[in-house]
Formats: structure tokens, C-alpha cells, sequence
């Protein structure tokens, strides 16, 4: 029987863990998946790629990782988390113990869906990159990924990638953090709409 125990623990993993355990973390991401269709394990994995000096990951890298979990993801994930949701509202026994193992075999699928998408990915020797630069790259990576679902992201999805990036990067200012998902995850038109909201009307 396969179980958490079973399945091999890779860094990948360990890392979601525990940056996962951030509440800031978990609420941002948590927001982009159920409102914005955003799949959790692929944001972090476009956090995890940069951080490990790796830079961006191209629109055809992301399809083919799409590509490669897409039928573990919505036959063994997805309703998974279905099931728990439908139970989530039930609290007399035996739903709650019900409910609890059915969140154990989620965070099990969630692990494979990692081991596979690590799978379809190789890892090269490349220089050092800075937290700029990698801030930069996860932006770019999840830009790609937004397009490559037809996702188009708006300030809020921004202000929540950035909540998610300053748990990673504290000592870049959250401004600066912003300024880098806004150029390069939300369009120009977008921009300039948002900033036309905020200025004052001059009547």
C-alpha cells in the first residue's frame, strides 16, 4: 500500500512543507487556486526552479509539464479535494475521520504530482543568480504559465504573488516586489487602467 512513508521525500517537497506552513503563503495560494483556476504545485515549482538558479521556465517548458500531470491531476487530485470539500461541512463521526484521511491521501497525490513533474525536468550547472534576478525569473515563469492557461492576472493576483515572494525574499522591499509582478504579469493596458483608478479626478 502506497503511504507518505513509501513515496520518496525529495527537496522539492521539503520545500513546499515548509513554505507552505507560512500563513501568507498558504493564503495566497490558496486564493489563486480556488479563484483563479492556478494549479498550487506548479507555483511552487516555479519558486523552487528559480531558486535553485535554474531561471525561467519557458511556455513550452510549462506545457509540457502541464501535459505530463494533467491526468493525475484531474483524476486523483482534483477530486480528492472534491470529496474533502463535500465533507468539510459534516463534523459528526465518522465524516470528521473520514475527512482527515482523505486529506492524507491528497498531500500523497500532491507529492506524486511533484515526483512527476520532476521527472520532466532537467537540471543543469548554471551561474548564481541574485534574489532580483530570481524574483524576476518567477515572474516571468508564472507569466508564462498564466498564459499558457489563458489566465490573464489582474493587481490582486499580483499583490498575492508578492505577499507569496516576501516570505521568500525579506529583505527586498515589497514595493520593489510588486513593481516586478506588475511589469511582468499584468499587461500595459491593465497597468494603465489601474493607475487612472487611482488617481484623483482633477474636476
Amino acid at each position: 500500500m502506497i503511504s507518505l512513508k513509501t513515496v520518496p521525500i525529495h527537496p522539492f517537497w521539503k520545500f513546499s512543507v515548509k513554505f507552505y506552513r507560512e500563513p501568507s503563503v498558504e493564503e495566497s495560494l490558496l486564493t489563486l487556486q480556488n479563484e483563479r483556476g492556478l494549479n498550487i504545485n506548479i507555483l511552487l515549482f516555479c519558486c523552487w526552479y528559480a531558486l535553485r538558479d535554474q531561471g525561467k521556465l519557458t511556455k513550452i517548458e510549462l506545457r509540457q509539464l502541464l501535459t505530463s500531470i494533467q491526468y493525475w491531476h484531474d483524476r486523483i487530485v482534483v477530486p480528492l479535494r472534491r470529496l474533502r470539500w463535500q465533507l468539510k461541512s459534516k463534523k459528526i463521526p465518522p465524516w470528521s475521520d473520514i475527512r482527515e484521511e482523505l486529506l492524507k491521501q491528497e498531500l500523497l497525490s500532491e507529492q506524486i504530482e511533484q515526483l512527476i513533474l520532476l521527472e520532466n525536468v532537467v537540471f543543469k550547472a548554471r551561474p548564481v543568480r541574485t534574489s532580483t534576478q530570481k524574483i524576476k525569473d518567477i515572474c516571468k515563469s508564472i507569466d508564462s504559465y498564466c498564459q499558457t492557461m489563458q489566465i490573464f492576472c489582474d493587481t490582486k493576483d499580483c499583490e498575492l504573488i508578492t505577499q507569496t515572494l516576501q516570505t521568500l525574499f525579506p529583505k527586498i522591499d515589497q514595493k520593489n516586489i510588486l513593481r516586478y509582478c506588475m511589469d511582468h504579469l499584468v499587461t500595459k493596458e491593465l497597468q494603465s487602467l489601474t493607475l487612472g483608478a487611482q488617481l484623483p479626478l482633477d474636476l
